[in-house]
């Protein structure tokens, strides 16, 4: 639960550039007050709900271990609830800028989640469901606006020359994001798969996903495919399976 509220916090932070500008502050103000939605071109909507989605999973099975009453609504309230503070929160990030829209998407995604587990799943379904969810809605981000070129643009094969070349400091963004957006795909195959067998299959589950997606970018308007991008996702995919471990029991369903 404390993870994954973590991991929706670090997306909703990142670039963590903090500001107390009352000046700044007032001037997200108005602009909310003027477009209280705030939509943009749809991208990450799908990875945020996903976060949302997990962390009212993991706060209804908390809730159910300790044996209190209406688990599943107490972890939709929970994810509304944190949906509201991060997104309330952005207001003292530079760089980010609250919205109405991304409130719901999170509050969405933490009712369907509570509401999944109203169902009995066994871990290897709630793995395999995880995992493409997941997939599609980092699909969703990266693949975006999903418009074909009339032809394939040239791929990046340099490590790290595509992070160097722009400004540092974004990059430094666009890797966190990336590596949040395969941490769900990696926690689950943590979840399922044993021993060594872990890293083997997270390594192999990664590398293909995240090669599909950058050799899909390169035929994407306005999208650039980088051999890094795609390092970037398995380590994501790698930091979620390692995540996982701890989270393990010896029951095979979740309930």
């Amino acid at each position: 639960m404390i993870l994954w509220g973590g991991v929706a916090a670090i997306a909703a932070w990142h670039p963590f550039d903090t500001t107390i500008d009352v000046s700044s502050v007032a001037g997200k103000v108005r602009a909310l007050l003027s477009d209280p939605w705030q939509i943009g071109a749809i991208g990450d909507e799908g990875v945020d709900a996903v976060r949302y989605a997990l962390f009212a999973v993991a706060w209804t099975i908390v809730w159910r271990r300790s044996k209190l009453r209406r688990p599943v609504l107490a972890g939709a309230l929970a994810a509304i609830l944190l949906a509201l503070v991060l997104e309330a929160s952005q207001f003292f990030v530079w760089s980010r800028m609250p919205g109405v829209k991304d409130a719901l998407v999170g509050a969405a995604g933490g009712c369907v989640g509570a509401m999944c587990c109203a169902v009995r799943w066994s871990r290897r379904g709630a793995a395999i469901v995880t995992i493409t969810v997941a997939w599609l809605a980092v699909a969703l981000m990266v693949l975006s606006p999903l418009q074909l070129g009339s032809g394939q643009q040239p791929i990046e094969y340099t490590p790290f020359l595509g992070y160097i070349r722009p400004a540092p400091e974004l990059m430094v963004s666009h890797a966190v994001e990336l590596t949040l957006a395969f941490f769900p795909i990696g926690f689950a195959l943590g979840m399922v798969a044993r021993g060594r067998r872990v890293w083997l299959l997270t390594a192999i589950v990664g590398f293909l996903l995240g090669a599909f997606l950058e050799y899909g970018q390169s035929w994407i308007i306005g999208r650039y495919a980088d051999v890094t991008d795609a390092g970037v996702l398995m380590m994501g995919a790698f930091a979620g399976a390692w995540a996982a471990l701890p989270a393990r029991s010896q029951s095979g369903t979740v309930r």
